[in-house]
């Protein structure tokens, strides 16, 4: 009896396991299938009727069960309709297993779907550059997997949902080029596995949250075009990883904290067209991997630290637009520059030295400097761009600067008089360009200079050469054109010459002008009732007579 009860539950239990796995393979071939129904329905990928495994559509990726795993569709081929343009169009809750939703550049209309938030597993969300409208949904945040989340250049409205915080695990987050405004919630503090940050070109108003501070992982934040008021948060000195920060035209305050001198990897720090204000702080100096400074347009004061004109691997030092002062510390420059220096738009002063050819392009006008311009580099010098213009330089303007690729000294103080006084051959300031010595005081007279170019000795003593070289030419062409307007002529001529007559050379004897040639004529032989008559011998020897009845009128006899 035991024996009995213990095979029919055997059997009842391998039949309810049978039955299991009928249902769930009816099941499983019904989701794939409801898979490649919901791809076939958006009318994206209409450029695949011959292909009846979705799995191996462009831009699909399946597991090993058939279900689909990734979604990578870009731009599509043919033009679309209007109505295939909705991003509503696919519908996505039947993708449990996706992983990956990549949907940019397609020109997607509408708004993110909320339905997105049942994808559990899904770790990358990348709906940029589409024309989406509307609000971020709160529900994003329960999306605990997500390490990619990319929505810029749309048109995006509203605020960052605060629930954003909750994406433990994202290191990616492009929320620029929108429309999105408000403050930016402090969770985003939260997110310490962030390593890139891309806020920029909105409308994001408030200052920005300290919490930020506690991304150490960051390696790029930008920050740019919005209207972000107050301080630079001193934590910002915590991005021990960060290569790249941009904090460019908003309306920051207050001024740069010295804790930016720890950040050792830093590369690019612009925080340029703002209201910063104070000192340029000298731990800035310690950044030896920075390229780039911007600090231009801003309300900066003071000296200019010696240590950023020895940076190693600085090329290019834009301090421009703001309230420095003092003297340049160009003797300091590490040589050679390679980069771009400007500090025009302040009020610097004093003097400069030749130290400034170790600076590739160098821009210090619109100041107060004053001196003479020092001419005489070394070989090792590279100074290719100089601009001084608006200063108060005088002296002499010398020659040798008009060999570099661009220069500007215009509205100056120069005295263009030495030049005259020493009676040149040609005076230095010719030398230039006239709109790079523009002065509304005194401007040198580059009349006189187009004068002394044409009455200079030296382009007489050239003027010779080029007759030497020149008139030949013209002789030899002459001659050449008459050679070929003789020959046609010449050629016909001697063909008639060679004509032949029965009668032999007979009109050898007259000439072209019909004229007998008398010197021919041996001697008369009588006279007759129709005139006289003569007898000649021809050069072949042949003997003839000729009779003369008037003297227009001749006859020849033989």
């Amino acid at each position: 009896m035991n024996l009995t009860q213990s095979s029919m539950a055997n059997c009842v239990f391998s039949f309810l396991i049978m039955a299991f796995y009928m249902m769930f393979g009816l099941s499983s071939s019904s989701s794939i299938n409801q898979e490649r129904q919901s791809l076939l329905r958006s009318g994206w990928w209409n450029d695949h009727p011959n292909i009846s495994n979705h799995c191996y559509w462009e831009g699909i990726s399946c597991n090993e069960a058939g279900s689909v795993t990734e979604i990578v569709r870009g731009p599509l081929r043919i033009p679309p309709s209007k109505e295939l343009l909705w991003i509503q169009n696919l519908n996505i809750t039947v993708f449990p297993s996706l992983l990956i939703l990549y949907l940019s550049g397609m020109g997607l209309r509408g708004t993110i779907p909320t339905e997105i938030t049942t994808l559990t597993n899904l770790t990358s969300l990348v709906l940029s550059k589409n024309h989406l409208h509307g609000s971020i949904p709160l529900q994003l945040g329960n999306l605990t997997q997500l390490q990619t989340l990319s929505l810029f250049d749309n048109f995006l409205a509203g605020s960052i949902p605060s629930t954003l915080g909750h994406l433990n695990n994202l290191n990616t987050l492009y929320l620029d080029s929108n429309n999105l405004e408000g403050r930016i919630p402090a969770e985003l503090g939260n997110l310490t596995k962030l390593q890139t940050l891309y806020l920029s070109h909105d409308l994001f108003t408030g200052s920005i949250p300290t919490t930020l501070g506690q991304l150490e992982n960051l390696t790029h934040f930008f920050f740019q075009y919005n209207q972000i008021t107050g301080p630079i948060p001193v934590e910002f000195g915590n991005f021990k990883r960060l290569r790249r920060l941009y904090l460019s035209n908003n309306f920051l305050n207050g001024s740069i904290p010295p804790s930016l001198g720890r950040l050792e990897n830093l590369v690019l720090l612009f925080l340029d067209s703002n209201q910063i204000e104070g000192h340029i702080p000298q731990e800035l100096g310690n950044l030896s991997n920075l390229q780039v400074l911007q600090l231009s347009h801003n309300k900066i004061s003071g000296l200019v630290p010696p240590k950023l004109l020895q940076m190693d691997k600085m090329f290019s030092l834009n301090l421009s637009s703001n309230l420095l002062c003092g003297s340049i510390p160009i003797e300091t420059v590490k040589c050679p520059y390679f980069g771009v220096i400007d500090l025009s738009h302040n009020l610097f002063n004093g003097s400069i030295t030749s130290q400034i050819g170790c600076v590739n392009d160098l821009n210090l006008s619109h100041n107060f400097l004053v001196g003479e311009i020092p001419f005489h580099f070394r070989t090792s010098f590279i100074l290719s761009r100089l601009d001084l213009s608006y200063n108060n330089f005088s002296g002499k303007v010398h020659k040798e600067l008009a060999n570099l690729s661009y220069i500007n000294l215009a509205y100056n103080s120069f005295d263009f008089s030495q030049d005259l006084d020493s009676k040149p051959k040609v005076p230095d300031y010719c030398s230039f360009k006239e709109d790079s010595l523009i002065d509304d005081h005194y401007s040198p007279n580059f009349t006189y200079c187009h004068l002394l170019n044409e009455t200079n000795p030296q382009n007489r003593k050239n003027k010779p050469i080029i007759v030497l070289i020149v008139l030949p030419i013209i002789f030899f062409s002459v001659v050449i054109l008459l050679l070929i307007l003789y020959f046609p002529i010449c050629i016909p001529k001697k063909k008639c010459e060679g004509i032949s007559t029965q009668n032999g050379d007979l009109f050898s004897i007259w000439n072209y002008d019909g004229k007998i040639a008398f010197e021919d004529i041996i001697e008369a032989i009588g006279t007759g009732a129709y005139g006289s008559v003569y007898r000649a011998k021809l050069p072949s020897a042949h003997i003839v007579a000729l009779k003369n009845s008037t003297i227009w009128n001749l006859k020849i006899i033989i």
